[in-house]
């Protein structure tokens, strides 16, 4: 479960903080929507040309490679 799509289950389902219904709602796929704000090419390309200009720290480097990974990883094996 990525906390990106704790969101989509607060959207949809309302305020709660029982860990197993948000897990049985992502996993077993009962969302009737995503939003997918943090999963676009163009700002993860953003977020590398800001670590660049800016010259940030190993944070935040290691926070885009996490993001980045994060972003291949759903592209290959999540179906939706």
């Amino acid at each position: 479960m990525d906390i990106d799509h704790v969101i989509d289950y607060y959207v949809q389902e309302g305020l709660t903080f029982k860990i197993k219904n948000i897990y049985r709602w992502c996993n077993g796929k009962e969302f009737r929507f995503l939003f997918i704000f943090l999963h676009s090419f163009e700002l993860i390309f953003l977020f590398w040309v800001i670590i660049y200009i800016f010259k940030l720290r190993v944070f935040w480097i290691a926070f885009a490679i996490g993001l980045s990974q994060h972003f291949t990883l759903d592209i290959l094996f999540n179906p939706i």
